[in-house]
């Protein structure tokens, strides 16, 4: 038997519920404060997460998806670099950013996105090759009020969402500068329990230090937990812009833990970087900071921005952990029920009609007996039937069935809307 691909996932109709809940009510929020909604390519080329995300990241170096061509279709379809599927939305953004020349628009530019993402990695629970991300992009800002924004934002959709009992983790980890300091403070850290510490953060030791802070090996965490702290080691510029974005998340009262060890799995992270963590500290539920470098990366000039995205699947999961349980798709009012040939013609036109007036209204596209129809109707709890036979249709009329007691009325069909309107008022 055929089966999805190993790291994906069929989203059935009764799960469908999570992610309109949680995609309705971030469109809603972000939407009436001025952001406007990008979609990027699934795929880009190998470039744009080399230069963006980082060479040397786990994300570039080990769960890229390549997308193989068959062949080329035209004389403009030569390029013989590597097409790549979107492992995250922010590279792209910057990408799209300064090809369309964005930095000319009114500063600043304030983006969100819905859609998945593929990472080749080991899949497990809420983390799977084809994932789906809800993320934020501010550019051209370097204030740290905007940092404070952001996260008051996040704090808000979550919120709004149905969640509650999660917390910030924050920290920051400089600008260029900084980090060239951190680097070398954290290797001469390690190098010592070099041959104690997992292959991964072996080769993470000469390739990329800060990352080893992130390593999720339990033989590591003893050295995590004693590592130096990388604010010790920010300028005082950075230091500032810290300080004050701190200084504004508790006039906001938004409850936060400072990590000194948090780092970001992606390179082209600047200052403020911060996690959507549950209570239990379980896996983060989103992510993001400031990313101030990425534009230039891409041709652009200098440009402050910062960004956040959330896990769909795994903010799923934590609202069912926390008891969050949501309505299926609402039933419909009504059950259209056909009797005979000229019946059953007659009762498409008068379900688009009705539909069109507002009504939720079904109709049986196989079952032709009135038993089978009656009976899919009360498998549904649908609380009304419209039946139409050959009489109704000649006469034109239609009958009015309460499924709850049984009674019913013959009713004209220029009067219906009216009398359904009425009849739905009084039951509801």
């Amino acid at each position: 038997m055929l089966q999805a691909p190993r790291g994906t996932e069929d989203i059935l109709p009764n799960e469908q519920v999570y992610w309109q809940k949680i995609e309705k009510e971030f469109e809603r929020i972000v939407s009436s404060l001025g952001f406007g909604k990008i979609a990027t390519p699934f795929f880009e080329y190998k470039s744009v997460f080399e230069r963006g995300v980082g060479a040397v990241t786990d994300v570039v170096e080990k769960q890229m998806f390549i997308v193989k061509r068959a062949g080329t279709f035209d004389e403009l379809d030569t390029v013989e670099e590597e097409l790549i599927l979107r492992p995250e939305a922010t590279a792209g953004i910057a990408r799209s950013y300064v090809e369309h020349g964005m930095q000319t628009w009114p500063q600043p530019v304030k983006l969100y996105y819905f859609g998945p993402m593929f990472r080749y990695e080991r899949p497990q629970k809420g983390r799977l090759r084809q994932h789906y991300q809800f993320g934020l992009e501010i550019l051209g800002t370097n204030n740290p009020f905007t940092d404070a924004f952001l996260i008051g934002l996040v704090k808000t959709i979550y919120q709004e969402i149905g969640l509650s009992n999660f917390i910030f983790e924050i920290n920051s980890i400089g600008c260029p500068n900084c980090r060239a300091k951190m680097k070398r403070a954290i290797t001469n850290y390690y190098k010592p329990f070099k041959d104690l510490i997992c292959s991964s953060c072996q080769n993470r030791l000469s390739k990329n230090p800060l990352r080893l802070l992130d390593c999720k090996q339990e033989k590591c965490q003893p050295f995590i937990a004693n590592a130096p702290a990388l604010i010790d080691y920010l300028c005082p510029s950075c230091k500032e812009h810290f300080k004050n974005t701190l200084e504004y998340l508790e006039d906001l009262n938004i409850p936060y833990d400072f990590n000194p060890r948090l780092v970001r799995g992606l390179d082209y992270y600047t200052k403020t970087i911060f996690e959507v963590v549950p209570q239990d500290k379980s896996a983060a539920l989103g992510g993001g900071g400031r990313y101030d470098n990425l534009i230039e990366l891409f041709g652009g000039s200098p440009t402050g921005a910062i960004g956040f995205a959330g896990g769909v699947e795994r903010t799923i999961l934590e609202m069912k952990k926390q008891g969050i349980r949501l309505e299926p798709t609402p039933k419909p009012d009504m059950i259209l029920i056909h009797l005979g040939d000229s019946a059953k013609k007659k009762s498409l036109s008068l379900l688009f009609q009705l539909q069109k007036e507002g009504f939720k209204v079904s109709l049986s596209l196989e079952k032709e007996s009135l038993k089978s129809q009656l009976n899919a109707a009360n498998k549904l709890k649908i609380p009304l039937a419209l039946i139409l036979g050959q009489k109704e249709t000649k006469e034109k009329t239609i009958i009015v069935r309460n499924m709850l007691d049984g009674a019913q009325e013959t009713i004209p069909l220029k009067k219906l809307t009216n009398f359904l309107k009425a009849k739905l008022e009084v039951q509801s």
